[in-house]
């Protein structure tokens, strides 16, 4: 279990900056890095359970238009909001993002890079699991609301980040596309961090890399297995997820913005006939 985080956390500045990809492992890292001590920020933490949702859209907001001091001010914001919240380590999307900027805030924080063996398995991970969530987002159900319109903002968001092209409604990066976004973004991370202050990982690397890098003794590094969280799981409910919003909500949705159409034709249909 990931550490419950309360109103009145300690202050904490960051000392661990994850600049590896959703689909590395990051779930795995966090339940590795909360066994170590540390307090990760992660996808579930940050969009569930603290509802940073609409801070880092505003990010991407600013960041997509061009806007250098708006995205570091969005950066700055949400930068303390996760400080004021205890946390002192971030992984996955969409903290990866903005690992230069943690860099920038954080000089003497350490940068993990968590990685797939290789381009091609991290995009068959990707198109066997959350892909169908950024597809669902692509649809009007993800604009009823702010928060969702955020949600899709925070999906989406990271697609021109990471050099994917512009698609069509309803289109999806292909297995080749994605290969070349996880092998540049490795390569750019280990271009922009020092090398004294970066790790590459893979999760079947275990403990005894990841305790070293964070100065950890062999009395103190965990003897058990490394954590291997079931990503089956999180891509069965992203599935689900996905389906559940096309085919049910948004019809749904359309019947109610529909019905009272419906009723007034009804309505005019039978004044006509009386």
């Amino acid at each position: 279990m990931l550490p419950e985080v309360s109103a009145g956390t300690k202050r904490e500045p960051l000392q661990i900056i994850g600049a590896g990809l959703g689909r590395t492992g990051t779930s795995s890292m966090a339940m590795a890095l909360t066994r170590l001590g540390y307090r990760p920020y992660h996808w579930v933490e940050g969009m569930m359970q603290m509802g940073h949702t609409g801070l880092w859209a505003r990010w991407y907001d600013a960041m997509h238009s061009g806007d250098e001091a708006g995205a570091d001010a969005a950066f700055q914001t949400v930068a303390e909001a996760i400080a004021q919240s205890g946390f002192n380590a971030t992984l996955d999307f969409p903290a990866c993002m903005a690992f230069e900027s943690f860099m920038k805030m954080y000089p003497n924080a350490k940068v993990l890079l968590s990685v797939r063996s290789s381009g091609q398995a991290w995009a068959a991970s990707v198109l066997n699991g959350v892909i169908d969530l950024s597809w669902a987002a692509q649809f009007g159900f993800f604009g009823l609301t702010q928060r969702l319109r955020d949600l899709r903002t925070v999906i989406l968001g990271g697609w021109p980040l990471l050099g994917i092209p512009p698609m069509g409604p309803g289109d999806l990066p292909d297995g080749p596309i994605l290969e070349k976004v996880h092998d540049d973004w490795a390569r750019r991370v280990k271009r922009a961090v020092p090398k004294e202050k970066l790790l590459v990982f893979e999760a079947k690397d275990g403990y005894g890399p990841l305790c070293r890098f964070l100065d950890i003794s062999d009395a103190d590094c965990p003897k058990e297995p490394y954590p291997h969280m079931n990503a089956n799981v999180d891509s069965w409910w992203a599935r689900r997820f996905g389906w559940f919003a096309v085919t049910c909500w948004i019809p749904n949705t359309m019947i109610l913005l529909c019905a009272p159409f419906y009723c007034c034709w009804r309505c005019r249909r039978k004044q006509k006939a009386a």
